[in-house]
């Protein structure tokens, strides 16, 4: 009888648990996975729809999860751990190692469990094309990965020769584990932003500092020391960039060689490599100093992204509006548009393709997220939870479509992906890299 009474609570046991399992929350990936970037394993390298990224039983995701791509490497942050996957040939991983890991496997590396001190906590994380930098909430910022241009924000330790002459005797070229930014020690860090070989790194209260490759304003405001370190290839060491004290930041993005910053009241500044008007300035130039960029309509800035040399905004009308390159469909607004587009442009093919596909309750976007020459926006409906808009160059399957038969299609104006609510699921956050794509979703059927 107690056997039987036992196996009873076994079973209604594991019921429950399937039942708070068909809740689980569960992260995607689709496009190019020939370094691991999918976090698929090694026989996927190409992934044409949205698939399922398994991490060990223990692991469980939430909705405030961080996802955060490279070039070809991504990272998965939650509070108190971190898993990372893809390439690691510049330790970009930051395991100690430059193993390529084609699986998510957790990072210890960054958060050390000690029995005497309080577990800190992982705050703001980017990923560079191959470099990374993490912030944690005891004041702490790491960086690892490519550092040949400065990105990752070390200087080579310097020796007194016998002749009294300098030179380095430390290799930083590729860091392969976390190692603390010595200039940002004991700050309390806001917002991060990587580009191709930049970084920027916003304070609480002591400033905006930028440091890596210079060569076309990506450190604009920032004027080259005397020191060794900045004595050639326009490369800029970790230092404040006065001109932004007084900013306050709500969110930074960062393209190959140009950055948009949003203030907390809505306005947004721009600078850098501007060759193709994505600093949205009204014109081109191969470098744009921080200007503040004109909105239409005096609307407010909710949500940025920046693709390779394009830019894209959510604004107070919750419509996505656009600039920058016209290449490979990364505006969005159909073949017939040639020309780039040098300031912020209505995106109207969304809003016609989000009312044709009869959505009677069309209430704008809430988020958007640039890959290098594709974009993927989530509309605010709560009637298409499960759905999100993609265009632009869909190499590999990076939007999702599925469309083997033409791998490398341009979709030219925003067609509507409806996987994940025909899988029903509601996506909570989406994150693009070159040709890669994550979507973060929560299960919506009901057992």
């Amino acid at each position: 009888m107690f056997k039987l009474s036992f196996k009873s609570l076994i079973k209604n046991t594991n019921q429950h648990s399937l039942l708070n399992n068909s809740n689980c929350i569960k992260l995607f990936s689709f496009g190019s996975g020939w370094s691991g970037q999918l976090g698929l394993g090694e026989q996927v390298l190409e992934q044409l729809i949205p698939k399922q990224i398994e991490f060990d039983n223990d692991i469980i995701l939430n909705e405030n999860d961080k996802i955060k791509t490279g070039s070809y490497h991504a990272l998965l942050a939650k509070d108190n751990s971190i898993h990372v996957w893809g390439q690691n040939n510049f330790g970009q991983l930051g395991l100690g190692n430059f193993i390529d890991h084609f699986k998510p496997i957790e990072n210890k590396l960054i958060l050390p469990q000690s029995s005497t001190q309080k577990q800190s906590k992982i705050e703001n994380v980017e990923c560079g094309s191959f470099h990374t930098i993490i912030s944690t909430s005891d004041n702490k910022t790491f960086s690892f990965g490519w550092n040949s241009r400065l990105q990752c924000g070390h200087l080579p330790s310097i020796k007194t020769n016998k002749d009294n002459s300098s030179s380095s005797n430390e290799s930083i070229e590729q860091i392969n584990q976390p190692k603390e930014i010595e200039i940002l020690k004991g700050k309390k860090v806001n917002a991060i932003s990587c580009g191709f070989d930049f970084s920027i790194v916003s304070t609480v209260d002591s400033g905006v500092y930028i440091f890596g490759m210079n060569d076309c304003g990506q450190c604009n405001g920032i004027q080259s020391s005397s020191s060794v370190h900045t004595s050639k290839n326009n490369i800029i060491e970790p230092m404040e960039n006065k001109s932004l004290t007084n900013v306050d930041i709500k969110k930074l993005s960062s393209g190959w060689g140009h950055t948009l910053l949003l203030t907390t009241d809505g306005e947004l500044l721009s600078w850098g490599s501007n060759q193709h008007g994505q600093c949205g300035t009204g014109i081109k130039t191969k470098v744009s100093p921080i200007t503040k960029i004109k909105i239409p309509n005096n609307l407010k800035v909710l949500d940025i992204s920046c693709g390779s040399c394009v830019s894209a905004a959510i604004l107070s009308d919750n419509n996505v509006y656009i600039w920058g390159s016209s290449g490979d469909g990364k505006l969005g607004l159909g073949t017939t548009q040639k020309d780039d587009l040098l300031i912020p442009t209505l995106l109207n093919t969304l809003i016609d393709n989000n009312n044709n596909n009869n959505n009677k309750n069309n209430n704008g976007m809430k988020h958007i997220s640039f890959g290098s020459d594709h974009c993927v926006s989530l509309p605010i409906n709560e009637n298409e939870n499960g759905i999100f808009y993609g265009w632009g160059f869909g190499q590999h399957g990076c939007l999702g479509f599925g469309d083997s038969l033409d791998k490398l299609k341009v979709y030219s104006t925003p067609e509507r992906n409806d996987f994940f609510q025909k899988n029903n699921y509601k996506i909570l956050n989406m994150k693009s890299s070159i040709d890669t794509t994550f979507s973060l979703v929560s299960l919506n059927k009901k057992i």
